[in-house]
């Protein structure tokens, strides 16, 4: 992802529906759509790194 997309931390955790933890670390972020024709729930989600997490989680500043 590209710098000017990333997001501080609190902005996946207010905005998901879904957030899941995932056995090596990293979590991912699961939102609701639009409605899209021919799609009944259309979702996106994004996953961040371990890394990204733990990083996240000590200063809460950077950019995920």
């Amino acid at each position: 992802m590209s710098e000017s997309n990333k997001k501080p931390l609190d902005w996946y955790e207010n905005r998901a529906n879904e957030i899941i933890n995932n056995p090596d670390g990293s979590v991912t972020y699961v939102f609701d759509e639009p409605p899209i024709e021919g799609e009944e729930h259309p979702t996106s989600s994004t996953t961040i790194s371990k890394e990204d997490m733990e990083r996240a989680l000590k200063n809460p500043a950077h950019l995920v």
